[in-house]
């Protein structure tokens, strides 16, 4: 009977330490998850919680996991698009489950890593054996185990132990030394998070007291012990408190009031205060700033500390969701074409002026060409598109209208045959492979082709690219193989290189 033998452990425990609740065995901390540290104050994940500092940086990472949209993606060629229409889209993006949303799930998780370091969440799998909801574990009552050579998870519940696979349980763990479970930063970070609180009891207690200077009561008269009782009581009721301060004080039998001043450890409670923001800020790689802590943030520095939090602290935690989510959420066959991804735009973003600038740098600023489009940025604005908005910015090349065009289509024309001169010059060292050579590559760089010309003939409206390539593939096939065969083609390949290559292609 465990649970009996618990109880009786506990009553002896309770009789070692003389029913003193902050002094309990080793064992007894470890059974409920409370460290009692060199202060006496016993700290766990819910105590931790009532330090200001720790409930905001738990609260701060584990509420933008939650706020990020995480979206579930497929690949297309080389790019992606969004799969809205698999299950594990709206699981991680809209409902989880019939009583919460998404945000709540990441959030509820996110925290239990926070605190116990580790965040466990059961999936729920149909016949098929797809997810179809995603249910919260409580992390103090799961443990991970291996058995058989395989990780499992046993989770208590109120009528026994229930063992989960490890392919049914979503796990996102913190710092660890077995890659299989997380160190619970409450427990390492104890002895920093017990001076903290005891530096807000001490606080309380301080204020609670009027934060008024401690003093003594002095007579020349002999009093006995009852009645200096009775004096110390009468003058605490009418004196100690905030809402008690500057009552006139009356004093008889010849008392007087003398102050003894502040105590030292008293005058430094605000610097002590303010140090513990600072150890909890390093215990949960977070900027102090982000707990209130502004002495070292400027104005000129606050911002890129911002940034700073989303690069080194989030991405971590990012990772280890879509890495999870990824494997445990996506059948095998699916894994290679699906992928989950978070959507950090929004907090990578710089103030106005320095985003409008790279904007105008991608858009093609300074007469370069742009990398991306109208609508791809007013899309990261949320912004509606507009019309032509998807199409890249071409630069002009002295003058305008067509000579700018024919500028720009003779330099990629000459692009194009100059790779065309440094292959074939590698080829023509192995004749006997040369013809059947020249077919392979054309056929090659004939995509290459109309990878350079394509944005320049869309950018003037002109849709006889695929036309202009293919008769220039040709011809350049023919020359080649009749100058191999008349075994002049080095001579071939100076007229290329000397040669205005757009010429007959506008």
């Amino acid at each position: 009977m465990p649970f009996i033998a618990d109880l009786m452990n506990i009553k002896n425990a309770i009789k070692l330490t003389g029913g003193n609740p902050q002094s309990p065995q080793p064992w007894l901390q470890k059974l409920f998850g409370t460290t009692v540290t060199s202060s006496g104050m016993a700290v766990d994940e819910d105590t931790a919680l009532k330090y200001s500092a720790v409930w905001a940086a738990v609260n701060i990472i584990s509420g933008a996991i939650g706020s990020l949209p995480l979206l579930t993606y497929q690949r297309v060629g080389e790019g992606k698009e969004r799969a809205a229409t698999h299950g594990v889209y709206s699981l991680l993006r809209t409902r989880p489950n019939p009583f919460m949303d998404a945000a709540t799930l990441r959030e509820t998780l996110q925290a239990h890593v926070m605190l116990w370091g580790n965040g466990y969440a059961e999936i729920e799998l149909n016949g098929a054996g797809r997810p179809i909801a995603l249910w919260p574990l409580l992390p103090n009552k799961v443990v991970p185990d291996i058995e058989d050579g395989k990780v499992i998870y046993k989770i208590q519940t109120d009528t026994g132990e229930v063992k989960l696979p490890y392919s049914q349980v979503l796990h996102i763990k913190g710092l660890g030394f077995d890659g299989i479970k997380g160190y619970s930063v409450i427990q390492y970070a104890a002895e920093n998070m017990a001076l903290g609180l005891a530096a807000e009891k001490n606080a309380a207690s301080f204020y609670g007291n009027d934060s008024s200077p401690m003093g003594i009561l002095t007579t020349e008269s002999s009093l006995k012990a009852d009645t200096k009782d009775e004096i110390e009581k009468q003058w605490e009721k009418k004196h100690k408190g905030l809402d008690r301060r500057y009552r006139v004080a009356v004093l008889h039998s010849g008392l007087k009031f003398q102050s003894v001043g502040i105590p030292a450890k008293d005058a430094q409670l605000l610097e002590s205060r303010k140090h513990g923001i600072s150890d909890i800020a390093r215990w949960f790689n977070i900027p102090p700033h982000m707990l209130a802590d502004l002495d070292k943030a400027t104005f000129s520095n606050i911002e890129e500390q911002g940034i700073d939090f989303v690069r080194w602290t989030l991405n971590r935690w990012l990772t280890k969701w879509t890495m999870e989510c990824d494997f445990k959420l996506f059948l095998l066959p699916e894994r290679s074409r699906f992928y989950t991804e978070f959507l950090t735009e929004a907090l990578l973003r710089g103030n106005t002026e320095s985003r409008y600038k790279a904007y105008q740098i991608g858009l093609g600023g300074n007469n370069n060409p742009g990398f991306i489009t109208i609508n791809e940025v007013r899309s990261k604005e949320n912004l509606p598109p507009v019309p032509r908005g998807d199409e890249l910015f071409m630069p002009s090349y002295g003058g305008g209208g067509d000579s700018s065009f024919s500028a720009l289509l003779n330099t990629a024309w000459k692009r194009i045959a100059n790779k065309e001169v440094g292959a074939v010059r590698k080829a023509i060292k192995k004749p006997s492979e040369f013809v059947q050579w020249v077919d392979d590559f054309y056929a090659k760089h004939q995509d290459f082709a109309l990878s350079i010309l394509g944005p320049i003939y869309a950018a003037e409206h002109k849709e006889s690219v695929e036309t202009d390539v293919a008769g220039y593939i040709e011809k350049r096939k023919a020359e080649l193989k009749a100058a191999f065969e008349s075994e002049n083609v080095n001579a071939l390949l100076e007229e290329w290189e000397s040669d205005n290559q757009g010429a007959c292609y506008e």
